[in-house]
């Protein structure tokens, strides 16, 4: 083969050439398990060895304000050993005792604020945490390492009304071992010891959701984290090779070797059996609509595999790298009542 001087020639040669070790191939519900016991110990590898604390998550209450059908609490958390996360928690009026609950994962942006209806919950396009609420779900919308208030110093004083300033700390982890992804998964995964200890959450009910950044945040909870029952991928859900391989992203999609081991949609057959909804806009430059529908016509065979292809469902809607929640809110308040 002739040299190249063109690195993204070179790499997706190199890419054609580095054929996962560990494939979804299962045909059956029994052979499906037997992999996904093998890949979520590799795939926790991948992202590195974190701290699993247990016992209840410590808290303090910033601001408490009420709005119309419901109360917004916002929260510092000590989800992981030695760091201080930010979140709101939306707690609909008139909540019955127990029931399901969301965890939302906002992506790059000015902050989770955006997702929860802004600093005076009027509302934006993408404020999913605010439709969540508005369904009846308490939701809880964690601030991401490295967005927002999560900013290393610097970056706030280059750009105090918020940002995302991640390529430093992913730096960092990896030199460390570690990813900042994994760093992010860790916290959603003490997130959910928190919402299942709300004395108003069912924990065999909860849901993960997210767009874009906050869509691989929830993509990677869900593959190693059992308790979430229900899962709604925006922006995302796509096959390596045609989006984060290929493509400008930020340095945080990165994992080390990933593709050595799987395809994006091998990983699938970490969620499933359990319900998935993965949506995009038709017109994404970020995760291409080609890459979409490879990625979803893997995900059928994965759920078909495990013997329940109805608990997976898919969207594309007219637009660009963004959310619609018509029917990503129907269906999360649907998988979660049952």
């Amino acid at each position: 083969m002739k040299p190249t001087i063109d690195p993204m020639v070179f790499f997706l040669r190199e890419y054609a050439d580095a054929v996962p070790s560990l494939p979804f191939d299962a045909c059956t519900p029994g052979e499906a398990l037997a992999w996904a016991k093998k890949a979520r110990s590799r795939l926790q590898k991948l992202l590195g060895d974190f701290a699993r604390p247990s016992g209840a998550v410590k808290t303090r209450t910033i601001e408490e304000r009420k709005f119309p059908g419901y109360t917004r609490t916002k929260l510092e958390m000590d989800l992981y050993p030695g760091l201080t996360a930010i979140a709101y928690y939306l707690l609909p009026d008139n909540r019955p005792k127990r029931g399901p609950a969301v965890l939302a994962s906002p992506g790059h942006g000015n902050s989770v604020d955006d997702i929860v209806g802004g600093p005076d919950g009027e509302g934006y396009p993408g404020d999913y945490a605010l439709q969540c609420v508005r369904a009846g779900l308490p939701t809880l919308a964690l601030e991401q390492i490295a967005f927002g208030e999560r900013r290393y110093a610097e970056a706030i004083s280059e750009k105090p009304g918020g940002g995302t300033s991640c390529i430093t700390p992913t730096g960092a982890a990896l030199m460390l071992g570690r990813t900042l992804l994994g760093y992010r998964v860790a916290e959603a995964r003490r997130a959910i010891d928190w919402l299942s200890a709300r004395p108003e959450v069912d924990p065999k009910r909860i849901g993960m959701t997210g767009i874009s950044g906050g869509g691989s945040t929830t993509f990677f909870t869900a593959c190693l984290e059992p308790r979430i029952h229900a899962t709604v991928i925006c922006g995302y859900f796509n096959t390596f090779r045609d989006s984060v391989y290929s493509i400008y992203h930020c340095a945080d999609n990165f994992v080390p070797g990933i593709v050595r081991w799987f395809e994006m949609p091998d990983l699938v057959g970490l969620i499933a059996p359990r319900p998935l909804f993965v949506m995009q806009g038709e017109s994404d430059p970020l995760f291409p609509l080609k890459g979409f529908k490879q990625a979803v016509k893997k995900a059928k065979t994965i759920y078909s595999a495990y013997g329940v292809p109805e608990n997976l469902d898919t969207h594309t809607y007219p637009g660009l790298h963004e959310w619609n929640g018509d029917k990503a809110i129907p269906w999360l308040v649907e998988e979660l009542s049952e």
